[in-house]
């Protein structure tokens, strides 16, 4: 579909205009939505026909009325051609923009298209235009002693290149054999303020120093401005025939190599010195610092400087360092721009909204979009309406959720900051987190996995980190349109994906096989959900050991134990209840079990809160007495104890603080039958319970040669067990 719209006049305050908007739907839509949106300068003088109308305060500070959208949905028949007239009242004076869209709910298969009407509105006739208003705008002086500091000092500085901008030109005429005049240098700095009225540096900023002339003015130099927004230029002060020293100004223009702000006319904004006539040869002209007087147009600067930090940090001279030529990515914004914040992949551009620029994570989001755009080599994922609309905590699907939380991970990243400003942490969102979906169909999680692969956390299971290099060659070198084929090109780059990497995608929901590692008497604390939990462990001595794990007061979790990383091998499961301490002991002594790889999984049954699960494998070996000190949060400890068929023993475990409750197990095996080589609780020998504080005692006959299993839980409290055998 095409829109295009126009005003027949350039009103005064207090005079109408007509506006003339034609839809064009070229195929058949059922639902074809126009919307016509007013700044606060307009005003319809009555609602058209079939339209209904809407007001709403604006978000552009310098703007303190109401915006109004006019909108219509209809059923538009093929090649049906759709024209509106409303007559617009124009209630303040300035430089203003009015927007027609046309849109349908089904997205980019059926097109959509929108238009700006620019138009500036005087107190007479002579002051009013179609258009915004021609030339730069003026510039002020920032005050003497003025704060002045980068806006986001975590980017380090890196100078833009300078290919392409501006080549000086003159068409001044020396007599002939007359002698070049002595060079002449300006000297200053540009800056601008944001919404909070802090003072930063426009850095990289394009100057531009001219000759004012009477026939066309003469550019002398040209560059970007330095970390501090300083710039120094010299030139030959001949001002040809006659002429003396050049009549200098200096132009600021939001136009670097890689990125341009600019207004819906495509142009960027630009502000100007006064003109210094006749400098004198051979000396520096100090210009002093500047900024827009047009206070309206300060946040196209916050923009441009925001932009050139996401470049700054990302990797390489262009947006894709693979380029041999670097891509543009120009960011549309106008003070009075209330179309919407997105990237358009047809026009390599950025869309902002007026208040955006004061948001520097969305500036850098959108761009995140971009670079994606550019590293796929305009061949963007196809994310069709899973992404309309899309949030952050929530699902979507693989292809919406890979784009934009690459865009939200490249945001935080540049910025260095998680927590995206009103949409959550993707940092400290984890399983359970409230009002968070899980998975990796949820943006805010791909977000988060890619934070934690490269942060210095190490939170529940996100103990690795790796290189930007690597996470950023992946991208560049694999056109991926879901984070589960991201992964596996980062495998197929000889990346880690092991463990240590899947941790960091597990503490942001996102499993895809994370064994978590146990190791002999640490304990790992973790919540659910996820209600199944899985672990893996070595063992390491040929002896007994034993994984538990504790529940919460109230609850009742599970433990099965497999031999294979793909849990389809099932040796042995506890599954007793509330309140109860799970466990599986294997038996590696001679004879029975190897050493090796095992599987635990954790199954939350009922109940709420934080299970503790713990490895014993310390190879201990019980002949009469043995002491261990096990703190509140150890759950189990394990010896081994060698006996003679018929032999009979007892065994007895003595707390050495009154807030130690133990329990006392003894687990054995039968030589030559491999499923008594594993035991869960249930089939233990068990100690008859006496409470806190009590010794528990345990009268056991053995039933073959052989090495037993002694296991004390540990159901509460903290001192030192006394372990004896008799």
């Amino acid at each position: 579909m095409t829109v295009t719209a126009a005003l027949d006049r350039a009103p005064t305050t207090g005079q109408t205009a007509r506006l003339t908007v034609t839809v064009d739907a070229r195929v058949a839509i059922d639902d074809l939505r126009v919307l016509v949106t007013l700044p606060s300068a307009l005003r319809p003088a009555a609602t058209p026909a079939g339209f209904t109308a809407a007001r709403a305060l604006s978000r552009v500070p310098s703007d303190a009325g109401e915006v109004t959208t006019l909108s219509t949905t209809v059923d538009a028949a093929p090649s049906r051609v759709l024209r509106y007239q409303t007559d617009l009242i124009a209630t303040a004076t300035g430089p203003t923009v009015l927007r027609v869209q046309a849109t349908s709910a089904g997205g980019p298969v059926l097109g959509s298209d929108e238009v700006h009407v620019p138009v500036t509105i005087g107190a007479t006739d002579r002051e009013s235009r179609l258009g915004k208003a021609e030339g730069d705008a003026e510039a002020a002086q920032t005050p003497a002693g003025t704060p002045v500091v980068r806006a986001n000092p975590s980017v380090p500085y890196r100078p833009a290149s300078t290919a392409g901008l501006p080549a000086p030109h003159s068409d001044d005429i020396r007599s002939p054999g007359a002698a070049p005049a002595q060079v002449t240098c300006v000297t200053g700095s540009f800056d601008y303020s944001d919404n909070n009225g802090a003072w930063h540096p426009s850095k990289n900023l394009q100057y531009q120093v001219w000759d004012d002339d009477s026939f066309g003015d003469d550019l002398l130099a040209a560059g970007l401005t330095d970390s501090a927004g300083a710039y120094r230029a010299c030139f030959g002060n001949d001002d040809g025939i006659g002429g003396g020293g050049q009549d200098v100004y200096v132009r600021a223009v939001t136009e670097g190599t890689q990125y341009k702000v600019e207004d819906s006319d495509d142009d960027a904004y630009a502000f100007r010195s006064t003109t210094r006539d006749n400098l004198g040869n051979g000396r520096t002209y100090d210009y002093g610092q500047l900024h827009t007087a047009d206070t309206t147009q300060m946040p196209a600067f916050h923009a441009y400087d925001t932009a050139d930090d996401a470049l700054a940090w990302t990797p390489g001279d262009c947006w894709d360092m693979r380029d041999e030529s670097c891509q543009n990515i120009d960011i549309e914004w106008e003070p009075g721009s209330t179309e919407g914040t997105y990237y358009d992949p047809g026009d390599d551009e950025v869309r902002l909204l007026a208040a955006d620029p004061g948001n520097p994570w969305v500036v850098i989001h959108e761009l995140g979009h971009g670079v994606m755009d550019d590293v796929y080599e305009d061949n963007y994922p196809q994310i069709g309406s899973e992404c309309s609309p899309h949030y952050v905590t929530r699902r979507s699907g693989p292809a919406c959720a890979w784009s934009e939380g690459f865009a939200d991970w490249f945001g935080a990243a540049v910025l260095n900051n998680p927590d995206l400003p009103g949409l959550g942490n993707i940092d400290t969102a984890t399983w359970g987190t409230p009002d968070w979906d899980d998975g990796d169909q949820v943006e805010g999680r791909v977000a988060g996995a890619i934070w934690d692969l490269l942060d210095t956390g190490t939170e529940g299971t996100d103990a690795y980190r790796d290189t930007l290099t690597n996470v950023w060659d992946t991208f560049l070198d694999h056109r991926v349109t879901s984070f589960a084929a991201y992964w596996s090109a980062r495998g197929q780059d000889g990346h880690e994906v092991g463990d240590q990497a899947l941790g960091s995608l597990f503490q942001n929901t996102i499993d895809y096989g994370f064994r978590r590692g146990l190791t002999d008497g640490a304990e790992v604390t973790a919540t659910t959900p996820p209600n199944d939990q899985n672990f893996r462990y070595d063992t390491r001595h040929e002896a007994w050991s034993v994984v538990a794990v504790r529940p919460p007061a109230g609850a009742d979790d599970d433990v099965t134990l497999f031999d294979d990383r793909a849990q389809t091998q099932r040796l042995e499961e506890s599954l007793l209840g509330v309140d109860v301490t799970d466990f599986v002991a294997v038996d590696s002594t001679a004879g029975r079990r190897p050493l090796g790889d095992y599987y635990p999984r954790m199954h939350r049954v009922s109940g709420t809160g934080a299970y503790t699960i713990e490895l014993a494998d310390s190879g201990q070996t019980l002949v009469d007495t043995a002491k261990r000190q096990m703190g509140t949060g150890d759950v189990a400890a394990v010896w081994n104890s060698c006996l003679t068929a018929g032999q009979q023993v007892t065994f007895t475990v003595t707390p050495g603080d009154p807030s130690q409750d133990a329990e006392l197990f003894v687990v054995s095996s039968t030589a030559g039958a491999p499923a008594t080589y594993v035991r869960d609780r249930a089939s233990a020998a068990t100690a008859a319970a006496t409470g806190a504080g009590q010794p528990e005692s345990l009268a056991y006959t053995a039933p073959a040669d052989g090495c037993v299993g002694v296991i004390i839980v540990n159901r509460a409290g903290s001192g030192t067990y006394t372990l004896t055998r008799s």
